[in-house]
C-alpha cells in the first residue's frame, strides 16, 4: 500500500508462499497487517498493528478488523501452502518428523469465543497446578535445522486447532485429527511424531503412515513378546508373552538388561548417556510390538527417563535424539508469546479467534526462515558488548534484523546518500528494534 511501511523485499517473498489462498485485496491487507505485527513494539493488539505500519490514514480500521472475522478465506489452506513449502525444500524424500504440544493462550474475557480454564504448564509443578482462562492451542511443528546453526533445530509451526472448552475432544482428539490430515496433504508419504507424556495415548488411533514417539509409564502394563508357534501346535496362536511385572521400570533393574555408552548431540549440547532398550507388547498399541528405551543421563534428577517407540526397527539412540529434538517446540512457545505478543490480540469472534494465533505461529517460521536464508557475516544491529560470547542468535535478534531491513527499506530508500542516511539512521534502527519492556499487571 502506498504510503505505509511495507515489509522488506526478502521477507516479503517468503509472505508470498501463503497469499494464493486469499483474494488479491485480502492479500494485500493480509501482508499490510503482517508487517504492522512485525514493527509493533508494544502490546500486539490490531489497532497497534494499524498504527506501527501506518495504515490508519490509508484505510478505514475497520478493513482489517474483517479481514480476521469476515473475509472469505481458510486457514487450513493457508497452512497447507506453507507445510508444503518447508517440506519441500528440508525434506523432500523419506520420512517427516514431526513435533507435537499443546499451549495454554491466556486471555480476559467472558465473551471470548473458545475460552476455558486450563492448566498452566509453564507455571505448574509437581506438587501444585495453576490455572488461567484463555485458549488452549494444539500444535503441531515441523524439526528444521540450518546450515548456518549446525545442531540447532527449530519447531515451525504448519497446523494447530483450537481446544473448544465444553466439547467432547481433547488435546489427544486434536492431535489425531491434525496428524489424520497431514496425512491427506502428503499421501505417499510416512510421518514420525514425537510428543510428550500426554499425548502418549496417541498410538492407540495413530495413522497407519505415522510413527509415534512418547514417553511412557514407567508402571506401564507390557508384556513379552510372545513365542513363536511350535511344529502342527493346536488352537490360536498367542498374541503376547508373559507379563512384566513392573513394566519399564522392573527392565531397568532387570540385571540382565544390557546398558550401553554412549554420547549424542542432545538439547543443544554433547552429552554423555546410558541407555537399555526391549522390545514389548504394549495393550494400547493394538497388540503390536513397541520398543521401550530406557535412558540415565549423569544430569538428570529423576532417576530414568522411559520412552515408546512404535517402530520396533529403528535403533534405540535414533529414538533418543528424535525425541530430545521436542524441546524445541516450547521455544516456539516461549518466543511467539515473549517477543511476538501471541497472547495479546484482542480478538473475540470465533472466525477471529480461529485465525489470530495460526497467523502468529506461521510468523514465527517466517521469520526464522528469513533470517537463515538471508544472513550475512555481519548483523544489521548492533550486538550488546556483554553477549560477545554468545554462541549463536536468539529468535529476538531474528526480528530485531527484520524490522530493521524493513525500515531500511522504507526510510530514504530514495537518498542520493545512502552511506550518510544508514550512519544517521543506523543507532535510531537498533533502538527501536528492541521490543518495549511491559509491566505484568498478574500478581
Amino acid at each position: 500500500m502506498e504510503g505505509s511501511i511495507a515489509l522488506c523485499r526478502s521477507l516479503a517473498m517468503v509472505v508470498m508462499v501463503i497469499l494464493p489462498a486469499l483474494s488479491a485485496a485480502s492479500a494485500m491487507n493480509l501482508q499490510a497487517l503482517i508487517a504492522g505485527w512485525l514493527l509493533t513494539r508494544g502490546r500486539r493488539t490490531i489497532t497497534n498493528m494499524i498504527r506501527a505500519a501506518g495504515l490508519g490514514h490509508l484505510k478505514n480500521y475497520s478493513t482489517f478488523y474483517r479481514l480476521l472475522s469476515k473475509a472469505m478465506w481458510s486457514v487450513e489452506e493457508v497452512q497447507r501452502l506453507w507445510a508444503v513449502f518447508l517440506v519441500k525444500r528440508f525434506y523432500p524424500r523419506g520420512v517427516i518428523p514431526l513435533v507435537g504440544d499443546d499451549s495454554l493462550l491466556k486471555h480476559r474475557g467472558p465473551k471470548l469465543y473458545g475460552a476455558g480454564i486450563y492448566r498452566d504448564a509453564v507455571r505448574s509443578g509437581r506438587r501444585h497446578s495453576v490455572f488461567h482462562w484463555g485458549h488452549n492451542w494444539v500444535v503441531l511443528a515441523l524439526p528444521v535445522s540450518f546450515p548456518l546453526w549446525p545442531h540447532r533445530f527449530f519447531s515451525l509451526p504448519i497446523a494447530c486447532r483450537l481446544r473448544i472448552k465444553g466439547q467432547p475432544q481433547t488435546a489427544v482428539d486434536l492431535m489425531v485429527e491434525l496428524l489424520k490430515m497431514l496425512c491427506l496433504w502428503f499421501p505417499q508419504r510416512k510421518f514420525e511424531f514425537c510428543g510428550d507424556g500426554g499425548f502418549s495415548s496417541v498410538v492407540e488411533r495413530e495413522p497407519e503412515e505415522t510413527t509415534v514417539i512418547s514417553r511412557i509409564r514407567c508402571d506401564a502394563e507390557v508384556f513379552e513378546i510372545p513365542s513363536p508357534s511350535r511344529p502342527h501346535q493346536m488352537g490360536r496362536r498367542r498374541v503376547r508373552g508373559p507379563k512384566i511385572p513392573g513394566g519399564p521400570r522392573q527392565i531397568a533393574q532387570d540385571p540382565g538388561s544390557r546398558w550401553k555408552r554412549t554420547r549424542l548431540w542432545m538439547y543443544g549440547q554433547p552429552r554423555q548417556i546410558q541407555y537399555c532398550s526391549r522390545v514389548v507388547i504394549w495393550t494400547r498399541t493394538r497388540r503390536k510390538p513397541v520398543r521401550v528405551v530406557i535412558v540415565s543421563d549423569a544430569k538428570q534428577r529423576n532417576g530414568y527417563d522411559y520412552l515408546l517407540c512404535t517402530n520396533p526397527q529403528l535403533h534405540p539412540r535414533t529414538i533418543i535424539q528424535h525425541y530430545a529434538r521436542r524441546y524445541t517446540i516450547e521455544r516456539t512457545f516461549e518466543d511467539t508469546k515473549q517477543f511476538l505478543g501471541l497472547e495479546q490480540p484482542q480478538v473475540r469472534t470465533p472466525a477471529s479467534v480461529l485465525r489470530a494465533a495460526p497467523l502468529g505461529l506461521l510468523l514465527y517460521g517466517m521469520i526464522v526462515y528469513w533470517y537463515a536464508q538471508t544472513h550475512r557475516q555481519a548483523r544489521s544491529t548492533v550486538p550488546d558488548p556483554w553477549y560477545r560470547t554468545k554462541p549463536h542468535e536468539s529468535f529476538q535478534d531474528m526480528l530485531s534484523d527484520a524490522r530493521v531491513a524493513t525500515w531500511r527499506e522504507s526510510s530514504f530508500f530514495a537518498s542520493d546518500h545512502p552511506v550518510d542516511t544508514n550512519k544517521i539512521l543506523g543507532p535510531l534502527w537498533a533502538v527501536l528494534s528492541e521490543p518495549v519492556k511491559e509491566l505484568s499487571l498478574e500478581r
